[in-house]
């Protein structure tokens, strides 16, 4: 005799309906679509059509599958749309979803609670598209639903390796570079927001590219990669000067000729040996940019580069003062606020 709570349980359709609506609700901060039902042909199942379609859980970043083991990120978890389920409808694998931004495949076994599999594409290509070798994700298409949760998780990639990012609860991160996962706990969401602009800044600066990521996180990873990259258009010498100039000019770095002599009434006085100790140093940096311009950490290796050169007495800044530092604007002569006249043209011509 089977227990009352288990006959209540609904089945096919339904099931899949009331999951993907409990799911919906899961990702209502993430403005999903519904599946264009016009796209969808008489092959499709009932399941997918009625269960899946017309709830708003389509599009890139919104849902992820966590994951059991500490060490591993949440999988991205992106829903095929209509047209896509067209084309391969009618077999006895449906392929439901993108995982793994785009290098793995959930497929669903279109029979009885319908089961799912996960497949590498590469595998199901040379398979030839069958999907029974596949790794078990869940033995039901409503349980696999339930298990979804919004995607918070930003993965870079490179020829070298990956950079991993997740938030975790609330004031949490998981992070993964160079092969090493660590979690830290913050404070505040402000410090959250901090530490993650500045560990994209890291990976964005040596090479890495965007695989994938969040759809609330994307704007501020889109505008990260864009600022970095409008950085490593200026030249060397260009982003050496505009560094060095930051640096003096908050007290950061102390040079054993220092730039100007201050006078009673607040301005300086510039003599040639100055300056030209200063435009050493700044070709100096310069070289060291263009050999080490993309390094994975090079505020770092900057700030201890900058330290030791020649006409440097001491570098009083951490490795988030240098990242500002190396992110000042161009052109820099600004940095020496009203100052500049003083200075010869050709030297602070970009």
């Amino acid at each position: 005799m089977s227990e009352p709570s288990q006959a209540a349980l609904p089945t096919g359709t339904a099931a899949v309906r009331e999951a993907a609506e409990r799911l919906a609700e899961r990702l209502q901060q993430r403005q999903g679509d519904v599946a264009d039902l016009d796209e969808c042909g008489p092959a499709v199942p009932k399941w997918w059509r009625e269960g899946l379609a017309t709830l708003p859980i389509f599009g890139d970043g919104l849902a992820s599958l966590p994951s059991d083991d500490d060490q591993a990120f949440s999988r991205p978890v992106s829903f095929l749309s209509a047209r896509e389920i067209t084309m391969v409808a009618g077999g006895e694998f449906l392929p439901l979803a993108w995982m793994d931004g785009g290098t793995t495949v959930a497929l669903v076994h279109d029979d009885g609670d319908l089961p799912l599999v996960c497949v590498a594409l590469e595998d199901m290509q040379r398979a030839g598209g069958a999907g029974a070798r596949g790794v078990p994700l869940a033995d039901r298409l409503s349980d696999f639903l339930d298990s979804l949760r919004p995607q918070t998780v930003c993965r870079m990639a490179s020829p070298e390796g990956s950079a991993t990012i997740e938030l975790v609860g609330d004031m949490g991160l998981k992070f993964e570079l160079g092969g090493v996962v660590e979690e830290r706990e913050f404070d505040s969401a402000d410090e959250v927001g901090a530490f993650v602009a500045a560990f994209l800044d890291q990976v964005i600066e040596a090479g890495f590219q965007l695989q994938y990521c969040s759809s609330k996180m994307r704007p501020l990873v889109t505008a990260r990669i864009a600022e970095v990259n409008q950085r490593s258009s200026f030249q060397p010498e260009s982003r050496a000067r505009a560094a060095i100039l930051h640096l003096l000019a908050d007290g950061s770095l102390e040079l054993e000729e220092e730039l100007g002599v201050p006078t009673d009434d607040g301005d300086y006085e510039l003599d040639e040996d100055d300056l030209e100790a200063l435009e050493d140093l700044i070709d100096a940096a310069a070289r060291f940019l263009e050999r080490n311009g993309r390094a994975r950490n090079l505020p770092r290796r900057f700030g201890e580069w900058l330290s030791q050169a020649r006409g440097v007495v001491d570098l009083y800044a951490d490795d988030d003062a240098v990242r500002e530092a190396l992110k000042a604007p161009v052109p820099a002569e600004m940095l020496i606020d009203d100052h500049a006249d003083q200075l010869d043209a050709d030297q602070l011509d970009e």
